[in-house]
This record gives C-alpha cells, structure tokens and sequence, in this order.
C-alpha cells in the first residue's frame, strides 16, 4: 500500500512537472508566434521599402534625363543666341517698327554692352542735367535701345566699332561662364579604402583657376595647400590654372584620352573570381584604379603662366633651403605652362572615374 502511495506520489510529481513544461512551452510557442509576426511585419516593410526606393531610383533616373535634356537645350540656345548676335549685330538702320527677333531666340542682354546715347542734343542736355537717372542697354539685333529711370527711351544704332567691341566681350564672358560652370564642382567623393587615400577629389581646390600664386607660394613653403589641408607628401613645386578655360581645356582633354584608353583596353582591371566580369577595383583589398594623363595645349600662353619653385642649395639635388622660420624658400619661375597631369580614380558606387588631382607643368 505505502508502495502505491509513493507511486502515485511520484505520478503527480511527474504531472506537475509535465503541466509547468507544457506551459513553458506554451509561452514558447506564443513567443516564437510573434517574433514570426514581427519578421513577416519586417519583411513586408523592406519589401515596401525596397519598391519605394526602386521608385524612387526610377525618378531620379528620369530627372537626370531630364537634367541632361535641359542642359542640352540650354547649350543649343545659348549657341542660337550667339549666331542671332553674330547675324544681326553687324546690321544697322533697323526701324523700330521692324524689329522682329525670330521666333525661339532670345534677346542677348549685357550690362557691360556700350548704351547706346540719342542723337537728339536736347535729350543729350536732358541726360547731363538728370545725373540720378541710370540708365542699361538692351541689344535688340542692331539697334541700341536705352531705357533710364527718368521713363525716356532713345532708340539709335551704334557705332560698327561699338557693336563689334560688344559682341566680342558678350562671347569672351559666355565662354568664361560656360568654363567655370564645368570646373567649378569638379573635386568629387572618392572611395578609396586606405586610410591614408584622399576622400576626395582636390584638383580644383589646390590648382584650380580660382587660387592665387601666394597661396601655391604657401604650399611649397609649408605644405598647406589652398584648400587648408596639409598636402602630404611637401611638394617642391606648385601651379595653378591662369583661367577658368585653360582648366576646362585640360580635363576635357583627359577626359578624351581615358574615354580612349577604356575603349582600347589600355587600364588596368581585374576579374571577379565569381562573375568573370570585368572590374576596376582590386578583388582582394577593394582598392580602386588609377590612372594618369599628360595632355598638351595649342594656346602659347599655356595651361598656367607660372610656378612656385623650392629653391635649393648646390643644384637640382641638394637640400631645400631654409629662410628663418625653418621653411622653404621659393621662388616664382614665369613660364608658360605647356602641359597639364590629370590623375583619375574609378568610383565603384557611382561606376565612373573622377579626378583625383590634376595641376600644370613645363
């Protein structure tokens, strides 16, 4: 009897045993449930979120396009502008009831054009008396029309010399514009995963058209460049671009060369191991290529007028010579610069190559 008590003792021990693990398991499963309700929940959100950056992926894409159309557009009509001016500038005697721009073309308007002055003396005595009337020049194709804060408005056609002399100084600013708009934004990231790589391009801000031969004398002297940055290693020489479209003229050449060399085969690539394709980025320690471009210029002038120059005892291969701060002493050395280095790094997120730096030489 005391036998059956003990195992019916153990029997409910066994029970209770069995009803908390169950309920342990119970608890388990609610908990496995949810965390299976919350990844589902995870799931359906990045499928959301993924279809909404492909969305979003897909606009910028055709905002680009459009971008692209845009600029296109804006090339072509500044060149449209620039043939209207060209064609009817040079034509004088135009009645003011025949003016008559064609259709799609602007009126080229410069602040800096000659106004054109009344022929009319009382209005010529009107504008001597009148000093607080400004006055700005509107080119209409051939005639002047002058439009002053006084309400008077004179109509006459300059002088050939004077139309001459403004056209030309409408085509040197567009070109100074066009220049420095596509040199302006050209220092871009890079992802170049040494820690001690640049992260970004330094052509423009170091050599660009925009630094001044004090700041280059600078660099040689103490090695900080004229973006603020120590420039590693401590340069002997430094030069910069003596305009805007000299720079342009260098990358857009280098830019041909690179175009080249891809096409040719003539860059250094690799092949992933998994795809067989084609890469510009070493497999192993994801370090991008570089490469590098000498390119001439046809203008005497140069790429650049001159360079800062270490100056150094006993020749070319002497130490630096030191004022007495302890830092090198340079001189300016006025010579056109012949040639221009481009140094380009491809950009694996972006798959383009952009300029690492790039700067004039002799």
């Amino acid at each position: 009897m005391s036998r059956l008590q003990d195992l019916c003792g153990a029997l409910e021990e066994i029970r209770r045993d069995a009803l908390q693990h169950a309920r342990r398991l119970e608890a388990a499963h609610r908990a496995v449930n949810a965390a299976w309700q919350q990844a589902v929940a995870l799931l359906s959100r990045e499928r959301q979120a993924s279809s909404a950056g492909q969305q979003i992926a897909q606009r910028l894409l055709e905002a680009d396009h459009k971008c692209r159309l845009a600029t296109q557009s804006l090339l072509q009509a500044s060149q449209h502008a620039e043939k209207y001016i060209a064609t009817h500038c040079g034509k004088s005697g135009n009645k003011v009831g025949t003016l008559s721009p064609p259709q799609g073309d602007v009126n080229a308007v410069s602040s800096d054009a000659p106004s054109s002055v009344s022929d009319d003396k009382e209005g010529s005595d009107k504008d001597r008396k009148a000093p607080y009337e400004h006055s700005h020049n509107v080119d209409t194709g051939g005639q002047g029309v002058t439009h002053d804060a006084g309400n008077s408005c004179s109509i006459g056609a300059p002088a050939p010399g004077d139309r001459s002399t403004a056209r030309e100084r409408w085509r040197a600013e567009r070109s100074r514009q066009r220049a420095e708009w596509s040199v302006d934004n050209v220092d871009q990231p890079l992802e170049n995963p040494r820690p001690t790589a640049a992260k970004k391009g330094h052509g423009h801000s170091r050599h660009g058209y925009q630094t001044t031969d004090e700041q280059q004398a600078t660099r040689v002297r103490t090695g900080i460049a004229p973006n603020g940055l120590l420039a590693k290693p401590h340069p002997f020489r430094a030069s910069r671009f003596r305009s805007a479209q000299a720079e342009a003229e260098a990358l857009g050449r280098a830019r041909t060369q690179l175009e080249a060399a891809l096409r040719n085969g003539a860059v250094r690539s690799y092949t992933d191991p998994v795809t067989g394709h084609q890469l510009y980025v070493h497999p192993a320690t994801g370090i991008p290529v570089r490469r590098s471009f000498s390119v001439p210029t046809n203008d005497p002038r140069g790429f650049g007028e001159s360079a800062q120059v270490a100056r150094q005892v006993s020749g070319p291969n002497g130490p630096f010579e030191l004022d007495a701060n302890g830092d090198r002493i340079c001189d300016l050395v006025e010579a056109p610069q012949k040639t221009a280095t481009v140094r380009y790094e491809y950009v694996p997120s972006a798959n383009e190559w952009r300029p690492l730096t790039y700067f004039p030489e002799p």
